[in-house]
């Protein structure tokens, strides 16, 4: 697992996902994301998911969600994690702007990682990775 720490959140890259947990008070726009493309590239050549891990109060501009969608079609699945009600709603708002991707809300990090891998990996390959 790499992790990066950028001044607005911080990834790591699993085999089969991204795990960020955003700084607090952090906005995410076109310029953070463009700082977070060289990370994808490296390590995902194949379909990979991506948690949001909410555990700091944020903002992403919803203008990035088409690009993610044009710029990274590998992307197949999305959690967000969520320990606010206002997590709970804007995830709805996301979930419309990224339609065609899986998307779902938790309110447990491991579960999302669970789901996460459920809906990447075939059965087979599930359960070798949970050996």
């Amino acid at each position: 697992m790499d992790r990066y720490e950028f001044d607005f959140a911080v990834y790591e890259c699993h085999k089969h996902y991204i795990l960020a947990e955003p700084k607090e008070g952090a906005l995410v726009g076109k310029r953070e994301l463009s700082k977070v493309y060289a990370m994808i590239k490296k390590h995902y050549n194949a379909p990979f998911g991506f948690i949001g891990n909410r555990i700091n109060p944020s903002a992403t501009h919803l203008s990035i969600y088409e690009i993610i969608k044009k710029e990274h079609p590998l992307l197949q699945a999305v959690a967000v994690v969520s320990y606010r009600p206002i997590t709970d709603m804007i995830s709805e708002t996301e979930r419309i702007l990224l339609r065609g991707i899986h998307f779902q809300l938790f309110h447990d990090l491991e579960a999302a990682k669970e789901w996460i891998l459920e809906t990447l990996l075939p059965k087979q390959l599930l359960q070798i990775t949970k050996l």
